[in-house]
């Protein structure tokens, strides 16, 4: 009877033991994710949030600074689209349009010589699909001032909104929101009549909110974003080739914080970039006397790198990962004699990767 008492006795103590050492190891799992998720959720839902700011601003100034540029080509690119623009001067309509091949003279257009400010306003939307999900709007408006007649400075302002899900190899859904508010200059450089040299420099105060199935937190942050790239600009007949090299980079610093499980988060930084080398074709038609229309087609080339501080754990997706991919746009654009120009465009990114970002621009500017 004793033996057997003796023998229970130490399946039950084995038992404990056993069940003792499960719940501690359940139990740093636990701390361990505590500690591991939130900062997973900033690595991943900031870089993503990162790189499509930092192509939403630096295509918007891109832009700009086509528009004042344009008085000596009426059809020019932006990172975002093609800029057609026109206003009135002391030059005539037909040559305006004759930079744009409707008229036989070999007129080259220099309408906008005399109206040195251009005023500008961008808005882009972009979504992630497949392996990850989410959404971001960057609106950037801007004014330049051109200085002589081939180098333009302007400063900009924007905002951003983001909310990204991604997913754990659990199956946790790992969520990050957040806004900006952003401020910088620009300028650009005409190097010769068909190469065109730009840069920027932007600063974003940021806040955020993140979340596991187990915690969440918000925190504070600030992101630096330059940018600049070389562009072409050539007449092939009744065609337009604009060949490009661009670069951009952001780095950005997140606070500090404490999640509302108690686990503190040390501050985090990392940066995100990319190098596209590709180009676009467009072709203008008169719809009316006073409207032209310009379709064109785009392809690149990507190369994105990233890197930070943060312990990355057990994630399926990062969004668009580090090296090579392709991108692929197209849009049109308008132009009236009044002088105000819109377009509207659309690209496909990470094309040849686990996930594609979508993008839709809109923009409207004018030149005084």
């Amino acid at each position: 009877m004793g033996k057997h008492k003796s023998t229970a006795g130490m399946i039950a103590s084995g038992l404990c033991i056993c069940l003792t050492a499960v719940l501690a190891s359940t139990a740093s799992s636990l701390a361990a994710r505590r500690r591991a998720t939130p900062t997973s959720t900033l690595s991943v839902g900031s870089r993503m949030a990162g790189a499509n700011a930092a192509l939403a601003i630096s295509s918007a100034t891109g832009t700009g600074i086509d528009a004042a540029f344009s008085g000596a080509s009426s059809v020019s690119n932006g990172a975002s689209g093609f800029a057609l623009n026109y206003a009135p001067s002391a030059n005539t309509d037909e040559g305006a349009f004759s930079a744009l091949g409707f008229a036989d003279d070999g007129q080259k257009a220099n309408t906008f010589a005399d109206l040195p400010w251009s005023l500008w306003a961008n808005v882009q939307g972009a979504w992630l699909t497949d392996s990850a999900d989410g959404s971001q709007v960057n609106g950037t408006i801007g004014l330049g001032y051109k200085l002589t007649p081939d180098f333009v400075l302007g400063g900009f302002a924007g905002y951003e909104t983001f909310d990204y899900d991604f997913q754990e190899v659990g199956g946790t859904t790992l969520h990050s929101e957040g806004e900006g508010w952003t401020i910088g200059a620009y300028s650009g450089v005409r190097l010769s009549p068909t190469l065109r040299l730009d840069g920027m420099l932007g600063w974003t105060d940021l806040s955020y909110d993140v979340a596991s199935s187990l915690v969440s937190g918000s925190y504070d942050a600030s992101r630096w974003t330059a940018a600049g790239g070389l562009t072409g600009d050539y007449k092939v007949g009744a065609l337009t080739l604009n060949p490009s090299a661009s670069l951009y980079v952001s780095w950005e610093n997140q606070d500090g914080y404490t999640d509302d499980g108690g686990t503190l988060h040390e501050e985090l930084d990392f940066y995100t970039g990319r190098a596209s080398f590709g180009g676009k074709i467009g072709k203008g038609f008169m719809l009316r006397d006073d409207l032209v229309a310009n379709p064109y087609l785009a392809a690149y080339g990507d190369w994105r790198f990233s890197g930070d501080d943060a312990f990355v754990a057990n994630i399926v997706d990062t969004g668009i990962e580090n090296g090579w991919s392709a991108r692929f746009g197209a849009g049109f654009n308008l132009i009236s004699t009044g002088g105000i120009n819109a377009s509207l465009g659309a690209e496909v990114g990470g094309v040849g990767q686990d996930t594609q970002v979508w993008s839709a621009t809109g923009r409207i500017g004018m030149l005084f």
